[in-house]
């Protein structure tokens, strides 16, 4: 994770003060952040107690199938 923050971080100062991240998938961007910020107490609650009881349902994780990422993927795919 360490790497891939270092990665991110040089990809937005070589392209500041612009975006780094273009404008058709900015929008799952921001989904998975609001995810991520939504999940994490719980994660961290489980961390810190260590019961796995105290986790977010599946349900409540984005995966392949969630209509952002799939997009997402997409995007990344046609643009290799």
């Amino acid at each position: 994770m360490g790497a891939l923050a270092v990665h991110v971080a040089r990809i937005a100062r070589l392209r500041h003060p612009e975006c780094a991240v273009p404008d058709e998938v900015r929008d799952c961007f921001a989904e998975m952040g609001t995810r991520s910020v939504e999940l994490s107490p719980d994660g961290a609650e489980v961390m810190v107690s260590g019961d796995l009881t105290k986790r977010t349902p599946s349900r409540c994780v984005m995966t392949p199938s969630t209509p952002s990422i799939r997009h997402l993927f997409t995007m990344l795919i046609d643009h290799v």
